[in-house]
């Protein structure tokens, strides 16, 4: 009874993890309810987190921009995705950058 109930939760786990990480949740919980929760888990640090593509909300001065709900800016700059506290960081730093 307390191995049943140990690979219960330890699936539980995997589904909770495989939730953090952009998967499905009760997909990840059944497979490893059914095949083990140790493969399962195993096999969900391999496949790793699941990204998503930056999606800008607009431009300014050829550089792709998105604003975040807590009012930070993240942009594509020359040097990869920077984040910026407000949106008025992010034009100054843009403008310094042109010619």
């Amino acid at each position: 009874m307390e191995l049943l109930l140990l690979w219960f939760g330890l699936a539980i786990i995997v589904g909770i993890a495989a939730n953090t990480r952009g998967r499905s949740g009760i997909a990840w919980f059944l497979l490893s309810a059914i095949i083990s929760p140790l493969l399962a888990g195993l096999l969900l640090l391999a496949v790793g987190p699941k990204t998503k593509p930056f999606q800008p909300d607009g431009a300014f001065l050829g550089l792709p921009y998105k604003t975040q709900p807590n009012g930070a800016v993240d942009a594509m700059m020359p040097g990869g995705l920077v984040r910026f506290r407000n949106l008025d960081e992010f034009i100054k730093a843009a403008k310094r950058g042109q010619p």
